[in-house]
């Protein structure tokens, strides 16, 4: 059975080699992970090969983001209903609307929860003596010292989520942002915050002229020095980043007041 993942993850990974594929192997199953650049990859696989009438393709599973997992969603690709059966299920709140939805599109037992994710900025403290407490100082201090920030380029699942940050910052709370499209909400809240990143860009690093692909290449910025900010979907990696020398001791999770 092979299992496509992102390979940039090197907990998730060496949880499957070490830990996932020797458990499944005593119940007779070979478990092989595929690493990907893109999960895209992983898709675009399945979809072609659907197209093409194989039943039998070379992905059993993925390990899939929000975006992805509408795209396979719309298309039929997932095999569906099979998640209320696993046994850890009953550890899940069936009343958690992240389990029923996955960026706004229902679940409907297409996809197994594999853990949660806390969205998070990490700055050098011996750099940024002084930092912002909300998404609208980080912006403004990224004006004030330029070159030093950036996020990785969209549709990156971490750039993605950096710019809903902003969009809920520059819509008044995430409160004000539906979890679905809304053609007369898009309309009335997106303008300020392309806005807010044009006006934003040229401070960037580089002037905005590029951006890191993904949270990889914007955490080698960061440890290399030639930026103060970098940004993660996992803070607990930081601690083993530290302690190995990857990032500086001088790291800390930047807490905004909203």
């Amino acid at each position: 059975m092979s299992l496509w993942m992102w390979g940039g993850d090197p907990q998730g990974n060496a949880y499957v080699d070490t830990v996932l594929a020797p458990a499944v192997a005593k119940l007779g199953v070979t478990l092989r992970r595929v690493p990907l650049a893109d999960t895209k990859d992983a898709l675009t696989r399945v979809l072609s090969e659907r197209q093409a009438g194989i039943t039998d393709g070379a992905v059993d599973l993925v390990w899939v983001n929000g975006d992805n997992f509408a795209t396979g969603q719309q298309a039929g690709a997932w095999r569906c209903g099979w998640s209320a059966t696993l046994p850890n299920m009953k550890f899940t709140d069936p009343a958690d609307p992240l389990l029923a939805r996955d960026f706004g599109t229902p679940v409907k037992g297409c996809e197994s929860p594999w853990h949660k994710a806390q969205f998070t900025l990490v700055y050098d403290s011996a750099k940024v003596s002084s930092p912002p407490t909300t998404l609208a100082g980080l912006l403004a201090w990224a004006k004030a010292h330029p070159g030093r920030f950036t996020y990785p380029a969209p549709p990156d699942f971490t750039g993605s989520v950096f710019l809903r940050q902003v969009l809920y910052s520059t819509a008044g709370g995430y409160r004000k942002v539906p979890s679905s499209y809304d053609k007369g909400a898009f309309d009335r809240l997106t303008p300020a915050l392309w806005t807010t990143l044009n006006d934003v860009r040229p401070s960037l690093w580089r002037g905005g002229k590029t951006y890191p692909r993904d949270s990889v290449a914007l955490d080698k910025l960061y440890a290399d020095g030639e930026v103060d900010l970098t940004m993660t979907y996992g803070p607990a990696t930081l601690t083993d980043l530290v302690a190995k020398g990857t990032f500086p001791k001088t790291t800390k999770v930047l807490t905004l007041d909203e």
